[in-house]
């Protein structure tokens, strides 16, 4: 019982690191996608001022 126990207990903390590992990527993964965005909103803020210089 009592190795049966400890067995148990490994199992959950292997879960819990695995899904703190999965939770991690996540956040990585939306860091990324908000560096994305807001070099996308650069990259279109240069394009429109490159377009004015060019309209001039």
């Amino acid at each position: 019982m009592k190795k049966n126990n400890q067995e148990l207990q490994k199992t959950q903390k292997d879960q819990q690191f695995q899904q703190d590992l999965l939770d991690s990527t996540f956040d990585q993964n939306d860091q990324i996608k908000q560096i994305d965005r807001k070099q996308i909103i650069i990259t279109s803020n240069r394009m429109d001022i490159v377009q004015n210089i060019e309209d001039d």
